[in-house]
């Protein structure tokens, strides 16, 4: 369906309501000509359909993404005539302290601390006419993991490289002093060449910013993907263990179709992480061998000295088992399991 005419050098393009796969990106196009959105040499004039809808002074395209706390448009940058991602904070309750606004602050100044090809980089931070404030980041063309991991179920050794570049993103990350602390399949992006691009720094803990936010089922992660130590200990404690297993229960997940720990609501998936060692890899997908089993049980150790040392050793299992090499993690015995 045609919906709308914006202008390009004073010609017209008719505006698909639904996009077609650009041949030069492969993100998606609205354009009826089969020019791109998201390719720079066809922005140089583009208007939003929405007419003089700005933000800043970035022209909106189009609303991508919306959560509790804020939401995330499709904008022109005016002097690259670039593409970006413009992530927003929703008008808030109450008084400037408020947990949205302080979260959202927190993930603008937390990113920009950080320097890697496989973490997205934030362009520019600012505030609206309103005085709520604003952030723009690399434009991920190819969405998020939450949508490509079914596409990953049947190609290990794909969904084994993908985590081993998110994997050194994090050893950057913890480097520099930073907790993701809220990793999940939606907050790693995928560039139009499917390279990962971690993202949503919102509960991150950042060594040399304070935080004061009070603990709720929203402020410290997502069950099933934290580690058992996040949901009931006190985050100041909560070491680089916790990004580790949250690279696991993803690992996992891409391997089985199914997170470690399932349950009927969020708190029955926190109990049982905390209280069940892990299921085995190979009891839900037994084509798998037991290296990847030995890589997944690792990081999802209940306790957390018992996880990788770092994000960077478990990449470097990882690449290890992609390269046929003996991986350095053993398989962890019955008995020890029984005395923890």
């Amino acid at each position: 369906m045609e919906v709308a005419t914006p202008q390009i050098c004073d010609t017209p393009f008719v505006v698909l309501e639904e996009p077609i796969l650009c041949a030069e990106c492969h993100s998606g196009s609205r354009l009826k000509n089969g020019l791109c959105l998201n390719c720079l040499e066809a922005l140089a004039a583009v208007k939003s359909s929405e007419g003089d809808w700005r933000i800043g002074d970035h022209d909106i395209l189009e609303e991508i993404a919306r959560g509790g706390m804020g939401v995330v448009y499709r904008a022109l940058e005016p002097h690259s005539a670039r593409i970006v991602a413009l992530k927003c904070v929703l008008a808030f309750q109450g008084d400037p302290s408020d947990q949205a606004l302080a979260r959202f602050r927190r993930e603008a100044e937390t990113a920009t601390r950080l320097d890697h090809p496989n973490i997205v980089p934030i362009y520019r931070v600012g505030e609206t006419a309103d005085g709520l404030p604003f952030f723009t980041m690399k434009y991920a063309a190819g969405g998020s993991l939450l949508r490509a991991r079914a596409a990953l179920r049947h190609d290990p050794r794909e969904s084994v490289l993908l985590m081993k570049k998110v994997a050194l993103a994090l050893q950057h990350a913890h480097e520099k002093g930073v907790l993701h602390r809220d990793l999940k399949p939606g907050n790693i992006l995928l560039d139009h060449r499917g390279e990962p691009l971690v993202s949503d720094f919102g509960l991150a803990r950042c060594d040399e910013i304070a935080s004061h936010l009070t603990r709720s089922l929203t402020s410290f992660g997502t069950p099933g993907y934290i580690a058992p130590e996040q949901a009931d200990g006190p985050a100041a404690l909560l070491t680089a263990a916790a990004d580790i297993y949250s690279l696991g229960a993803i690992l996992f997940e891409l391997l089985t179709g199914r997170l470690p720990f399932v349950g009927d609501n969020m708190l029955g998936v926190m109990k049982q992480s905390a209280e069940r060692t892990a299921p085995k890899l190979r009891s839900l997908a037994p084509h798998l061998d037991r290296d990847l089993e030995t890589i997944c049980a690792r990081c999802l150790e209940r306790d957390p000295a018992a996880r990788y040392a770092s994000a960077g050793a478990l990449s470097d299992d990882l690449e290890s088992w992609l390269e046929g090499n003996p991986i350095a993690a053993r398989p962890v015995g019955p008995w020890l399991h029984a005395r923890r």
